[in-house]
């Protein structure tokens, strides 16, 4: 075999396990927005710091390092974020709307400065290790086996949600977020549930973030920026906060929009600053078409799909031969007792 093919061969080997890791790393953002669809969706309560309860997930388990048994670094990682989250949630449990929202950006805004900013805490640099899994003895350190591991984890959060949407806590969650006055009213204990819905939504997070960093092998402060934390919940609420359809697509797109934007703006000749620019104005434009729709945009693909798959089920009326031959106006009875008046 001569150079250029091997040249050739290479780079489609390159390609491929780039689009298996850009693939693993959609389902783990798909993991990462579910978690927000179960506290912002599902609840009402909106929250503007869970790529913070991510990094933590990720920073614990880099912490750790490889001595550490992953299935056990990956426990430890989710339980102590769902403990931060309910540590965080005491403070702000009265609060609701856009105080809420202010009150967990500043959380982020901190965690910024004092934890992913601190060069102590990324181990002496500007990012920090995070070991590939080792699990029951099976090393998965290819691409594949990262792929196959946070399809089985999407899997996993979508029951989960699903599970509490149908449960009697999910129903609770649902009354909290259309009224927490008449729920208060009806003997509900709102402070016990929004406890419990915060540290869930951060033990779901943090677990998502130790995936993360394996996947990544290596995090940093940039991973975890606190607006990153905004755009999450804007694409999903425009793809649909309520639903897991709308994760799905919502994580997608945001993994896969910087890419296509970047490939386009190192072949078209235009730079990648103009590119890049694109983004807000794309998802700008995807708000205001999803206004008004808290289903999102999954919704409307739902609806299309309904009435596609109606309309093609849907059978064509037979028309019978009687049907298709029409009476003379000679026989016809009613114009027979016209003609006899």
């Amino acid at each position: 075999m001569n150079l250029p093919n091997k040249l050739s061969l290479s780079r489609i080997a390159l390609t491929f396990v780039f689009m298996v890791f850009l693939f693993s790393k959609g389902l783990l953002f798909s993991c990462i927005t579910l978690s927000l669809v179960l506290l912002t969706g599902l609840s009402g309560q909106v929250s503007l710091m869970q790529m913070s309860f991510v990094g933590i997930g990720a920073v614990i388990v880099g912490k750790l390092g490889a001595d550490t048994p992953w299935l056990l670094s990956l426990t430890l990682a989710a339980v102590v974020t769902g403990v931060v989250g309910c540590l965080v949630a005491l403070p702000v449990l009265r609060l609701r709307g856009i105080y809420l929202a202010l009150c967990t950006l500043a959380f982020a805004i901190l965690m910024d400065g004092l934890v992913f900013g601190n060069s102590s805490v990324l181990g002496g640099g500007e990012t920090l290790a995070v070991p590939r899994p080792t699990i029951f003895g099976i090393s998965l350190t290819s691409e594949q086996a990262m792929f196959v591991l946070t399809a089985a984890a999407v899997a996993l959060y979508a029951n989960v949600f699903l599970a509490v949407r149908r449960s009697a806590f999910g129903r609770m969650l649902s009354a909290l977020r259309d009224s927490p006055t008449a729920s208060q009213m009806m003997g509900m204990n709102i402070v016990a549930i929004k406890l419990r819905v915060f540290g869930l939504s951060a033990l779901l997070a943090g677990g998502a973030g130790a995936l993360l960093g394996a996947l990544q092998v290596r995090v940093g402060a940039l991973d975890f920026l606190y607006f990153r934390s905004l755009t999450v919940l804007l694409v999903a609420t425009i793809f649909g906060i309520t639903s897991v359809s709308g994760a799905l697509l919502g994580a997608a797109f945001f993994v896969l929009l910087p890419e296509v934007l970047r490939s386009l703006g190192s072949g078209g000749g235009g730079g990648l600053t103009g590119s890049q620019a694109l983004q807000p104005l794309i998802i700008g434009a995807l708000a205001i078409a999803a206004a008004r729709r808290p289903e999102g945009l999954a919704g409307r693909f739902r609806a299309w799909a309904r009435r596609l798959v109606v309309s093609i089920r849907r059978p064509a009326p037979e028309r019978s031969a009687t049907a298709t031959t029409r009476p003379s106006p000679a026989t016809t009875p009613k114009e027979e007792v016209v003609a006899g008046v």
